[in-house]
């Protein structure tokens, strides 16, 4: 899950959405939808940031229905 990602590099929310250039009415509505599936643009604009190694980066822009959760749940 992004939120899984976000703390497993140590940033903050706003450190997230400011540096991946998201706006934070679309950072909230991503954090507030339980089944939120992002689009390949969206994963980049948070694999950036985040700093994911190539495995992981590559786990979020795969595959449409699950890239974010699945990355979250791979080793580094």
């Amino acid at each position: 899950m992004l939120l899984s990602l976000i703390d497993e590099v140590g940033m903050t929310d706003l450190e997230t959405y400011k540096k991946g250039n998201i706006d934070k009415k679309f950072f909230s509505k991503i954090r507030n939808t339980k089944c939120y599936n992002p689009s390949k643009n969206t994963a980049t604009s948070f694999v950036l940031p985040l700093e994911l190694n190539l495995t992981k980066s590559l786990t979020c822009l795969e595959r449409p229905a699950s890239r974010i959760h699945a990355a979250a749940g791979s080793s580094s």
